[in-house]
């Protein structure tokens, strides 16, 4: 019953992680908003991912190593600041002439959804909120001695809900591809989310500065 309890306590908590807005939610939002139906939601698979590898990464002790070596723990942390405010730069100088364009060949679908996968990847593999997540709440969640079954179960909850949650997010911001044809509208979505980008990373960077100086 103990294991359990501790399974449930990490959905929970993981659940309530991932609906704090974050860079992950704003890449997906973004890409919904402006019509990219197809690139939110395998967008969404790789943020998934991600995940899946830091849930892997912690379990397999990576994040309480992470924890004890101070001096690592910023390094990634100022890496995650560096990529979201050069993810804010790309994306307010992207094109604003609306959706991408249907792929005129499947090897122009699959290279597309190739990268939509990796960035979704890559923004939640260096998100600094996910560095912060895993090596303090989710590590003192864990059990210090849990059942084998434990950790294949732990892995397929963090799927099942960062999956459900982004492609959740996906689904239900993403419109008829008419609706949003003004390419204006697609370059005030796509500021807007980089100018909060900007300020999420602006706000970690601080608090980064802030544990450099302590340390």
């Amino acid at each position: 019953m103990e294991a359990f309890s501790a399974l449930a306590l990490i959905a929970m908590t993981y659940l309530l992680a991932l609906m704090v807005p974050g860079p992950n939610l704003l890449l997906i939002a973004q890409l919904s908003l402006t019509g990219q139906r197809r690139a939110a939601l395998t967008t969404a698979l790789g943020i998934a991912s991600g995940s899946i590898v830091w849930a892997a990464a912690a379990m397999a002790g990576v994040a309480s190593l992470l924890s004890r070596h101070e001096t690592a723990l910023l390094a990634l942390r100022w890496a995650g600041v560096l990529y979201l405010l050069w993810f804010a730069v790309k994306l307010w100088r992207s094109r604003a002439d609306g959706p991408l364009p249907y792929a005129s060949s499947q090897g122009d679908v699959d290279r597309a959804s190739l990268k939509d996968l990796v960035s979704g990847f890559t923004t939640s593999a260096s998100n600094p909120k996910s560095a912060f997540f895993w090596t303090s709440v989710f590590a003192s969640a864990f059990p210090s001695t849990p059942p084998g079954w434990f950790y294949g179960a732990t892995l397929l909850v963090v799927a099942t809900l960062a999956l459900g949650v982004y492609a959740g997010v996906a689904a239900a911001l993403a419109r008829p591809r008419g609706i949003l044809v003004s390419g204006r509208r697609h370059r005030t979505i796509r500021r807007l989310c980089a100018a909060l980008l900007v300020v999420l990373g602006g706000l970690l960077g601080l608090d980064a500065y802030r544990s450099t100086v302590k340390a």
